[in-house]
């Protein structure tokens, strides 16, 4: 789920997900997303935010970094 970034000098451009890492993993993310979303009050609140500015897909795309990031969240502090 890393984004795609060119860099040289003062110069930085972060572009969109790159390809690097496992495709069937982040399809899996991907769908777990699509799924929260419906049954997720605070991700589809952040779904519909995002609406307005971008494409659906790269919303999903933020969402997904969003649940990954809770994920991630669980084994780093030890909750349930």
């Amino acid at each position: 789920m890393t984004p795609d970034c060119h860099s040289s000098g003062q110069t930085q451009r972060i572009g969109s997900m790159s390809r690097r890492g496992n495709h069937y993993i982040k399809s899996i993310l991907i769908e777990c997303a699509r799924m929260a979303v419906r049954k997720d009050p605070a991700l589809l609140l952040f779904y519909k935010q995002l609406l307005p500015g971008m494409n659906t897909n790269k919303a999903i795309v933020k969402v997904a970094g969003k649940l990954l990031n809770r994920i991630r969240y669980i084994p780093t502090n030890e909750k349930e």
